[in-house]
């Protein structure tokens, strides 16, 4: 129930992040510059504001964060429903991107003390693919109210949310002891401490139809060696930077390049989340960011679905396709990314990681909506495929501390 509850309330933080968006092209007539900059602002915002909840995360106190969450999104859809200007919508991305930066912190480092390291990855997964399920399905309800009748509705919106967050904060259990992840530190300190001692005994061993002592000795050794974050970090950034310059300026490239209606575009977000999260359930956790060959094959998916989605046209159908592969090809590229950064920092400075995300977020909003401007989709997917080859290039690395 914990985790249901989460889910919901994060699907719904998502949802609410593309409704400021929408709104802000459809009732106030952004650009995609503007859409870019507002983005951007999200962003700024965003990095501090987790940077001081992870005092609060790495102590464990997670409703206290919940609960911040709740106050804060409550007052975004306040703005909303009174916004009348871009300065009026610029207040409600800031009171947003400073409640979900909470919301995720809490819900993060909940999930990793309530559960085994030897679960991480699949509770990961589990909690992604519902919270892709929550969304899509709030999309798909929202495109048959219709969105004008939900804007009459945001009395009852702001509502539910806080319903659903304080739900979340009261089911949310306690961890003002963060006991697993303080043993996973323990742990990798004692295999450091005590790997000299295991490679000498390696030398000696020697069997017929096994490696040499010598192979063993420099496996163990190289496997006990300091994990660095930098091939981490830069596989990180290129994600979130290509992903920004896909889904930055795609409700403005969507309605006003493609001229779909509002209520279509919605449908065609929320189909594309419940069919990505519908096959990623059927997907084992043992394929999902285990491999090189399952990151590259991601790769390749999502640079030829961008192809589909900004060259090809405007059918729902070939538009729900593209935006469902990339959705899904994302999360077995975020999960080997995130499950190599926590297995390298035994689950800590989870706000390091939010942070570096944001920092490469924040390059992309910036930037997204110049490139839609001045050079059109086309130099969109440039830039995608040019990120898309710095991950495969360093894709062996990350595969390797994912699955150590």
């Amino acid at each position: 129930m914990q985790l249901v509850f989460a889910c919901t309330y994060m699907g719904l933080l998502n949802v609410i992040e593309l409704i400021l968006n929408l709104f802000t092209v459809v009732v106030l007539g952004a650009n995609a510059i503007v859409i870019g900059l507002l983005n951007a602002i999200w962003t700024l915002v965003y990095i501090p504001s987790a940077y001081l909840a992870s005092k609060l995360s790495d102590k464990g106190s997670v409703k206290k964060l919940l609960m911040s969450s709740v106050i804060l999104i409550t007052s975004s859809i306040a703005v909303l429903a009174k916004a009348s200007s871009i300065t009026h919508i610029s207040i409600g991305f800031v009171t947003h991107s400073a409640s979900i930066a909470t919301a995720r912190l809490a819900i993060m480092t909940a999930l990793l003390e309530a559960n085994d390291r030897s679960k991480w990855s699949s509770v990961n997964k589990r909690y992604v693919q519902l919270v892709a399920l929550i969304e899509g399905a709030l999309l798909l309800a929202i495109s048959g109210i219709g969105f004008k009748a939900l804007l009459d509705k945001l009395t009852l919106l702001a509502f539910i949310t806080s319903l659903l967050g304080v739900a979340t904060l009261l089911t949310a259990p306690k961890t003002l002891l963060p006991i697993e992840r303080t043993l996973t530190k323990l742990e990798k300190t004692l295999h450091r401490i005590l790997l000299p001692a295991r490679a000498i005994t390696a030398l000696g061993y020697q069997s017929l139809y096994t490696p040499t002592g010598y192979y063993v000795f420099q496996r163990i050794w190289s496997m006990g060696a300091e994990v660095s974050l930098a091939p981490i970090a830069l596989s990180l950034a290129s994600l979130r930077i290509s992903n920004e310059y896909l889904f930055t300026p795609l409700p403005y490239f969507l309605l006003r390049v493609l001229n779909l209606g509002i209520d279509g575009a919605l449908a065609i977000y929320g189909s594309a989340k419940v069919i990505a999260s519908t096959a990623l359930s059927a997907i084992p956790i043992e394929f999902s960011g285990k491999s090189r060959a399952v990151l590259i094959a991601s790769l390749a998916i999502r640079a030829a679905s961008a192809t589909m989605l900004l060259c090809l046209g405007s059918s729902p159908t070939l538009l729900s396709t593209s935006i469902t592969l990339i959705y899904l090809t994302n999360v077995f590229i975020d999960m080997a990314i995130y499950i190599a950064f926590v297995n390298a920092t035994a689950g800590y400075r989870t706000a390091m990681y939010t942070v570096l995300s944001e920092v490469a977020s924040l390059i992309g909003a910036t930037t997204s909506g110049y490139i839609l401007a001045s050079i059109g989709p086309l130099g969109i997917l440039t830039a995608v495929l040019l990120l898309t080859i710095v991950m495969a290039t360093i894709a062996q690395r990350i595969a390797f501390i994912s699955n150590p």
